[in-house]
């Protein structure tokens, strides 16, 4: 280096005479250029330990050697070195020595560069100049966010760059011989340590790999180190200042540190604090401009999950690590969270064999770099999804054609960089790019591979194609749920292009979001019955069905998307099942292949004064609305069932009205049945009459109004009244007497509930029902309720057996609440095994499912009865009486203790304390009306 060889290969050609005698003739200022750059380390502050690579010393000596040994008076033991080029050489030192890779490879290349950079003649160290010629030999001198970052990452005992990192971060030329000292002594962050100072431990290792950082580091002298020992920050830093605060300040500044808590457990947080003010330093040290954290501000991108569309293989692995080693939910992990969290977390572990704090600090960089470049004055999210990087968890502003291009565009960056033999497989699974379409077995045939292979093969290539996806399985669902439909191929063009028919690209995109077999086929052409959803309003309206009403009338019963309405109405259409007015976007809708009854309901609105039976069901059959033909020979029972349902009432002997026509006010009805009720209540001597002989015609009230209009009112609703009434042999007779009551208003409830696709609310009865009254509606609903006809499901939810236990293991359950009993031995609230049993099978049941199903299973299967009175169930029939409220007034005066009276009701009944302080409360309010 010095003897300007050309080569500088430690090899003994480069030892010939021509260099010896260069090396002879100059060696005294050779010895003491060497010399002085090494008593230049000293008062830099370096060691041994250091200088981590003792080759790039040679650049100083250099320069050293020509500036101030050649033309030197030998007689003159020692050379003054100027400060400032102290300086350029300790900052160009130090930073040759944190960049990675410097000095790792092509050493002799790049030191004759730098060489020839410094030249012979420099007046002043050629700090940049250095700098280029190592830019030009691939070895950039420059730092970047990532490089601060990493570098407070550097741990003592393991990174051999920490003491030129704590030279750099806290120069003192008077410290020559210094020790790195740990501010929290590391040895009080073992296990057994941290329990006996109570110092809170998650069981991680972080605190341990904390104290190692530069973050709690320092530098001081030898002497200091030594005296200081294991004793605790805050108790050192009192003693050795000896109560001086303007000392102890001093000390703290320099050392960036704002206070040392005498609190252990708030070590954490010194670090974080320590850290930022570190990072800060370094960033003006080493000239690196400050990152833009600005657009974290932003709400809508804080809460951005991470698209693995752009990360590599190893960063993928790193995110996919990320909630397990820091404990969290993977749905937590949004760029919030990686900015906040995982950016300052120390990561002492590696991802394929690569530190996993070097892939934490590129996937930093790399969401930095492309969030800071986002234009802020325009809408960020859209930005933000193109990019790449980030999930598109919102369908809300995503159009088919924007979700083509995005998962296109990724299927395309997947088909050229993933491995081979995956995409091979993909290609020939869905038919993409010109591939033929083929089986597990013959894509098996082609590879050599066995069919469970292929499978196992393929499904972690569609993970891997799914993890490189920007758009959510979610969104992508709702998408094509929005917007699918037989133009399927035209919708998403560009993805289309990679099929050759649309049953390829709905396997492909199924197989991609895990569907279930055709249920993307399903969107298009639906698994729904759509007259059985529209027949409804065809009992009330007369055809034909205006569209938005029929789209409408299906998404809230279907629970679908309008698009998958549309489909649905579509092909219906195809199939005959309804018949359009019109071949505009939006025609009316006729009905066709209704069940019987609905279509004799629906013939009876084309005549608003009534008709005969045969005229209804000849026009039925006229207008195709019955799925069978009808015959017109006798009257046909759809005729009966739609008076049961209170559809048609009859208006004449052999006649029939739709009851859009019953024309009575609910005041001139509730004027009808006070006149009957009072015309019964005088007849004291028969239990019955009737209704047309003995009241209608006796009565001017009633001969106001149509006879069979009464008759209809009430045949049907008498019973709200105390009124019951039968129509046996032709004979319409009506009584005070319940044994005469019907059961066409509870069957028809029954009916309603078998045939609705949800459980059914108090309220959606109420609305069914002639009286639109809501007592009425609990009226029938509890009767049915203590019949054991329905079920109640939710709080004003209820639905039949049938469909509130479909699918479920009734005889297993009452096993398991049987045996619950018997360990307890003693009454148990409902409530009580409705959340032992929710809990153990995932349930999400009411504790009225659970009341009736103990109800029904203890009288219909051959097990242990378990006795019930009200919400308290027992193996122990003599639970008959108990209740908690009468338990709190037999023993309790004073209501203010609910611990205390929670504990003496458990002693006897098992009881949530919800439960007892209801029952309190009801005592107390009792109390208070009394």
């Amino acid at each position: 280096m010095l003897s300007e060889v050309n080569n500088l290969s430690f090899k003994l050609s480069n030892f010939n005479k021509d260099n010896m005698r260069v090396m002879e003739n100059n060696w005294e200022q050779i010895k003491l250029g060497f010399i002085s750059s090494s008593e230049l380390l000293k008062e830099f502050g370096f060691d041994h330990k250091a200088l981590i690579h003792d080759v790039a010393i040679l650049p100083i000596v250099y320069f050293v050697y020509h500036k101030y040994c050649v033309n030197l008076d030998l007689d003159k033991a020692k050379i003054k070195i100027d400060s400032n080029d102290i300086q350029l050489m300790k900052r160009w030192l130090i930073e040759s020595l944190l960049k990675k890779g410097i000095w790792s490879s092509n050493l002799e290349s790049l030191l004759l560069h730098i060489r020839k950079a410094i030249g012979k003649t420099a007046t002043v160290f050629p700090y940049e100049a250095v700098k280029q010629a190592m830019l030009e030999k691939d070895k950039a001198l420059s730092f970047n966010e990532e490089d601060v970052q990493n570098l407070c990452q550097l741990r003592y005992g393991k990174d051999n760059e920490i003491k030129a990192l704590l030279l750099l971060v806290f120069p003192d030329s008077q410290l020559v011989r210094t020790h790195i000292d740990h501010i929290y002594p590391k040895s009080i962050f073992t296990p057994k340590k941290m329990q006996k100072l109570k110092i809170v431990n998650d069981g991680s290792n972080k605190l341990q790999n904390l104290a190692n950082t530069v973050v709690n580091l320092q530098l001081i002298p030898e002497s200091v180190n030594i005296q200081k020992n294991v004793t605790q920050s805050a108790q050192w830093l009192e003693s050795f200042f000896m109560g001086n605060l303007s000392s102890q300040q001093l000390y703290l500044t320099s050392q960036l540190i704002d206070q040392i808590p005498q609190d252990l457990n708030q070590f954490e947080w010194f670090c974080q604090q320590r850290r930022e003010k570190i990072c800060t330093k370094l960033r003006n040290l080493l000239d690196v401009k400050p990152v833009n954290n600005s657009v974290f501000d932003y709400p809508e991108l804080g809460a951005l999950k991470l698209s693995k569309a752009r990360f590599s293989s190893d960063q993928i692995k790193f995110l996919d690590k990320l909630g397990v080693w820091l404990n969290v939910e993977n749905e937590s992990i949004d760029l919030k969270f990686m900015m906040n969290v995982v950016m300052h977390h120390a990561f002492n572990t590696k991802v394929n064999s690569q530190p996993a704090d070097s892939i934490k600090a590129s996937i930093i960089m790399q969401l930095l770099d492309v969030t800071n470049a986002f234009d802020k004055t325009k809408d960020l999210l859209p930005q933000a999804y193109q990019s790449g990087y980030f999930m598109i968890d919102d369908a809300s502003n995503l159009t088919s054609f924007e979700m083509d291009d995005f998962i296109n565009r990724d299927l395309e960056a997947f088909l050229n960089h993933a491995e081979e033999r995956s995409v091979t497989i993909i290609k020939a699974r869905c038919g993409i790019d010109g591939v033929v379409g083929q089986t597990l077995e013959q894509v098996g045939q082609s590879l050599d591979l066995t069919r469970e292979r292929i499978r196992q093969v393929e499904k972690n290539a569609f993970q891997n194609l799914r993890e490189r996806v920007r758009i959510s399985v979610d969104v992508i669902w709702e998408n094509l749920n929005q917007n699918a439909d037989s133009e399927f191929m035209q919708l998403y063009p560009k993805l289309a292009s990679h099929f050759s028919n649309q049953n390829d690209l709905l396997n492909f995109l199924e197989l991609l979001c895990s569907f279930d077999k055709n249920e993307l086929v399903h969107i298009i052409k639906p698994n729904i019955n759509v007259n059985s959803l529209l027949q409804e309003w065809f009992l009330h309206h007369k055809a034909p069905m205006p569209w938005d009403t029929a789209i409408h009338q299906i998404v809230d019963l279907a629970g679908c998307t309008e698009r998958v309405a549309k489909n649905a109405i579509h092909n219906a259409a195809e199939n005959a099942d309804i018949l359009f007015s019109d071949q505009t976007k939006t025609p009316g809708i006729y009905p066709k292949n209704l069940n019987k009854m609905y279509a004799v309901v629906h013939a009876a609105l084309h005549f608003k004064d009534g008709a005969n039976f045969k005229e209804i069901l000849e026009r039925a059959n006229q207008e195709g609305y019955s799925k069978v033909e009808l015959s017109t020979h006798r009257l046909d029972h759809s005729i009966n069932e739609a008076v049961e349902e209170n559809y048609l009432y009859q208006s004449d002997r052999g006649a029939y009205c739709h009851i859009n026509e019953f024309n009575i006010s609910f005041a001139d009805q509730e004027l009808i049945f006070k006149e009957v009720l009072a015309i019964l209540s005088q007849q004291t001597q028969q239990q019955s009459m009737h209704l047309r002989m003995e009241a209608y015609e006796v009565s001017d009230t009633l001969k106001q109004y149509d006879y069979f209009k009464i008759r209809h009112l009430i045949r049907n609703w008498g019973v709200e009244h105390g009124i019951y009434f039968t129509g046996k042999s032709g004979a319409d007779t009506i009584s005070l007497n319940e044994a005469v009551k019907p059961q066409s208003q509870l069957q028809t409830i029954l009916n309603w509930l078998e045939q609705s696709s949800r459980p059914l609310t108090r309220d959606d009865i109420a609305k069914k029902i002639r009286s639109g009254s809501q007592n009425h509606a609990s009226l029938y609903l509890n009767e049915l309720m203590q019949a054991g006809s329905v079920v109640r499901v939710a709080a004003l939810e209820y639905t039949t057996p049938q469909k509130a236990y479909k699918n479920v293991d009734i005889h297993k359950l009452h096993q398991d609440i049987v045996a619950y009993l018997k360990s307890v031995n003693k009454p148990v609230d409902i409530g009580i095994i409705a959340e032992k049993v929710n809990l153990k099978y995932h349930y999400n049941y009411p504790k009225a499912w659970y009341l009736h199903l103990v109800k029904t299973s203890s009288k219909d299967l051959e097990a242990q009865n378990i006795h019930t009175f009200h919400n308290l169930i027992s193996l122990d029939e003599t639970i008959h009486g108990v209740t908690i409220h009468q338990m709190i007034r037999d023993n309790f005066k004073q209501l203010d203790d609910l611990d205390g009276i929670h504990r003496f009701i458990n002693q006897q009944i098992l009881v949530g304390k919800t439960e007892v302080y209801n029952a309190m409360n009801n005592i107390r309010n009792n109390a208070a009306v009394i």
